[in-house]
């Protein structure tokens, strides 16, 4: 009986590790670990009490029946109101652990396992129960729920789901979905997710649905949603970063118009569809093609006036002026566009010129949004053929701001020409690569447009100090749609202030004034710097591989329009008119002041300097900062041997990343140009954060791959340099003190600090980088703990480092027993629970009982 009671006492503290996604780990550590076939969360929140409801299925893969330990980790933020966990349909003993308790049964699995991936949950409470028995090849369901409240701060509300568990799954996800239900008693305004990609359908002004679905996925961070209510017709809320003492801060700024539009909110608006029929768009693509714009003049809004052109080597338009959007007019357009056929050339200068002139020349304009929505799979080959040119005349064609949105379809188009286009017009350039299906691509890109609510925006940003902000030019507001903005802001005089969105409704100017907080510290969102800087390294790519990388051009935009510089963009084939096309989607300040604002100086080798050590420090991909690269064997010599890429000094790398970019920069057209082009939108639209250990690409074939040689912990980058994980904030010349993994030494350190045990949970071989020395983990190095003196010192370099740590840590050794508080009462029920149920099982083998 006392050894059942023991057992069950050593059962119940490893089953305490979980709250959200959870973890089934073998109890028994030579047990290969467990697969998980599938993933479903579904979760409630009515007036910030938010109940989660999560099913699980683990597979053992392997040929004996075997124990497992459910392990939950309860994060920061959570209060558990109600917790209940079921394998299958018995419910499970379990006990919710304090951080220390916690702490010494995550250092022991990671002890016996020889796996550092639990050491970044060191310092969170668990919840942990015991599943046996499960058979070999089968799929052990859990099933758990639980209920917290919501916190709101500056009007949003923050949930967040410990999906990152599932990392440790043997095998990537079958399926994997997070299905949140919001109800609120205010109208609902700004729903984000800065982790996950998710879907939001709202249904009325209460309530939405989130939905986040992947399959064949292995998830590598949590799902964060924010949520706001607002009473007003535009909802702005302000998410902020930083850290003290860490220079300025970082924002991001949300603002979503209502989700019930009454009639005549919506503002009425002129839109051409300009479709290529040349001879290159006969087949799948010019079927897809129909039925997408057939899709979108069903979704004309009745007060909307429209036309189609459709081109080849000459211009056809199907109306000389746009129509009313009568329901006689749009079945009459449909039928034009099904009579259209494949054959030609590409006459884009006639198209164009066309398009613009009918808009530009239209009656009663005035509170009418005009709108180009371009469809074309080729380079032009009738009339103007010179893009520059081509350019350059659109630009004077388009007096009245008409947005252009451009689709490139296929392989052939000029990826360099339509992205122009679209930047220097007000609009967008979306790639259809080949395989994509053009109907849902442009229909879901009109369903967004379909409905304008607040035009030409303006932000002003009252006291605060503001600067760095993406994207630059702010797009309109659509039904459906949410503006964001990241950017940073000083840290003195940070204070609260009035912000002032302002935009066009019906042709009116209207001007909306929020009281928003920027703080001196703030560490709640800590996903923001590296979302910041994605985007920045987006932005400064899109400037390299569009306009160029010479030194005469970028001393051409500091000269703005002087005499001088005319004769110089004359000489480098670009016109005034493109100039200031450009100067427009630039900040509305002179060419020298923008330069300068964005790094962007005279030479290009520190423009290349900005974006290679923007993405060293925030570890994100770019097209010529990849990771990818192999080691460079001509990188300085190391304590912890070769070095890759990106560990180099900036200034060393900038001579090899010129030629990348200017070759790649000169190739324009067809599937690496698109491949180019998309890449750099991936950054520079970015919504949100890419994942710690993996980020997307796409490769010369226009594949998206996932890059695995990067991983991220909250504001650390780490790349792989043969079997080793090396923080990019590592300099060749700092001292390294080499631990061994898993000993005394290890955990001590692991301990310490709950930056650097995150930091540690990288891999078995990872080098942390400190203010005076790096740590180096290996198969080698100090195994006992080290001296009170040596350790001190230490610390102190971990708070330099990674700030001052929230409580204080203490040592907790692995081979150390558990123990326990006097008068634990629910801890002795529980023991004696699992006592009980040990009597009554049958008695199995020695060899199957826990040895943790």
């Amino acid at each position: 009986m006392m050894r059942a009671l023991l057992l069950g006492m050593m059962l119940l503290l490893f089953a305490g590790l979980a709250l959200a996604d959870g973890m089934l780990l073998p109890t028994r550590s030579e047990v290969p670990a467990f697969g998980v076939s599938y993933h479903r969360v579904n979760v409630t929140i009515d007036r910030q009490v938010a109940t989660t409801e999560v099913d699980q299925a683990f597979s053992n893969r392997g040929n004996r029946q075997v124990e497992g330990t459910y392990i939950f980790p309860i994060l920061d933020g959570m209060t558990i109101s109600k917790f209940s966990l079921y394998a299958g349909n018995e419910e499970l003993p379990h006990r919710v652990l304090a951080k220390d308790e916690a702490r010494r049964i995550y250092t022991g699995i990671v002890s016996k396992r020889q796996d550092p991936a639990l050491l970044e949950w060191l310092g969170h409470r668990m919840i942990q129960a015991r599943v046996f028995p499960i058979e070999p090849h089968e799929d052990k369901r859990i099933r758990l729920a639980y209920q917290e409240v919501l916190i709101a701060k500056q009007q949003l509300v923050k949930y967040v789901y410990p999906l990152k568990t599932e990392k440790l799954s043997a095998t990537p996800l079958r399926e994997c979905s997070v299905t949140i239900r919001l109800r609120a008693a205010a109208p609902l305004r700004n729903i984000y997710s800065p982790t996950h990609a998710v879907t939001i359908a709202r249904h009325g002004e209460h309530e939405a649905v989130v939905t986040y679905r992947d399959t064949n996925v292995r998830p590598d961070q949590d799902l964060v949603l924010y949520y706001a209510t607002s009473p007003d017709p535009v909802g702005v809320d302000l998410l902020t970063y930083r850290e003290p003492g860490a220079g300025d801060g970082y924002f991001l700024l949300l603002a979503s118009p209502r989700a019930e539009v009454k009639a005549g909110d919506a503002q009425p608006k002129d839109v051409i569809f300009v479709l290529d029929t040349s001879g290159s768009m006969q087949g799948e693509k010019l079927a897809q093609a129909k039925a997408a714009l057939r899709f979108c003049l069903h979704s004309l809004d009745a007060r909307d006036r429209f036309n189609v052109i459709a081109f080849s080597t000459e211009v056809n338009p199907w109306r000389r002026e746009p129509q009313p959007a009568t329901p006689a007019q749009v079945a009459a357009a449909a039928t034009f566009i099904t009579g259209v056929t494949a054959i030609g050339g590409t006459n884009i200068h006639g198209a164009l010129e066309t398009a613009l002139y009918q808009l530009t020349h239209v009656p009663d304009a005035t509170g009418r949004p005009p709108v180009v929505v371009f469809l074309t799979d080729g380079l032009p080959t009738i009339g103007e053929t010179r893009t520059d040119r081509l350019l350059t005349a659109v630009t004077k064609w388009n007096t009245r701001r008409v947005r252009l949105f451009n689709f490139g379809v296929g392989a052939d188009y000029n990826a360099h020409f339509l992205d122009k286009l679209g930047l220097e017009n007000y609009g967008d350039t979306e790639n259809v690569l080949p395989r994509e299906d053009i109907e849902v691509k442009v229909s879901d890109f009109y369903t967004k447009i379909a409905t304008p609510l607040l035009m030409n925006l303006a932000l002003d940003w009252g006291a605060v100090d503001v600067y760095d902000m993406y994207p630059k030019q702010l797009p309109d507001l659509f039904k459906g749609s949410q503006l964001i903005i990241t950017g940073r802001y000083k840290a003195v005089g940070a204070r609260e202030c009035a912000v002032r969105l302002s935009g066009d409704i019906a042709g009116k100017r209207q001007t909306f004034t929020y009281t928003l907080h920027f703080p001196a510290s703030s560490m709640d969102a800590e996903h923001l710097p590296r979302l910041w800087a994605t985007r920045k390294i987006g932005y400064l790519e899109e400037l390299l591989r569009l306009y160029g990388m010479q030194k005469e051009l970028l001393e051409v935009f500091e000269q703005s329009l002087t005499h001088a510089g005319n004769e110089q963009l004359r000489l480098h084939g670009m016109q005034k008119e493109l100039l200031e096309a450009r100067n427009a989607w630039w900040p509305p300040t002179s060419a020298r002041t923008t330069l300068r604002l964005h790094g962007m100086q005279k030479e290009l080798k520190e423009l290349l300097e900005e974006l290679i050590t923007l993405s060293k420090t925030y570890g994100v991909l770019s097209q010529y900062t990849s990771f990818l690269v192999d080691l460079d064997v001509n990188a300085p010599p190391s304590p912890i041997g070769a070095v890759p890429n990106a560990q180099r000094d900036a200034a060393d790398l900038v001579t090899a990343y010129a030629g990348s970019v200017d070759a790649s920069r000169r190739i324009e057209a067809g599937i690496d140009g698109a491949r180019q082009s998309r890449n750099t939108k991936l950054s520079a639209k970015a919504e949100q954060v890419k994942g710690p250990s993996a980020q997307l690409m796409y490769d010369e074939a226009g594949n998206a791959v996932q890059v695995t040689n990067l991983r991220n912990v909250n504001q650390r980058s780490f790349v792989q340099a043969g079997a080793q994980w090396v923080d990019t904030q590592y300099a060749p010349k700092q001292p390294v003190v080499k631990v061994r993994a898993f000993s005394a030494a290890y955990f001590q350190l692991a301990n310490a600090h709950p930056q650097m045990a995150r930091c540690m949970s990288v891999g078995n071989h990872v080098t942390v980088a400190l203010r005076d020395s790096a740590i180096q983990v290996s198969d080698g190095g100090q195994e006992a703990e080290f001296s009170a003196a040596e350790m001190q010192g230490l610390s102190e370099q971990m708070t330099a480092s990674f700030g001052v740590p929230a409580d204080v840590k203490t040592t907790a050794r692995p081979e150390r027993p558990a123990t326990h508080a006097a008068g634990s009462l629910p801890l002795l029920l529980g023991a004696a629970l699992l006592a009980m149920r040990a009597g009554r099982r049958p008695r199995r083998r020695e060899s199957e009982h826990a040895d943790v």
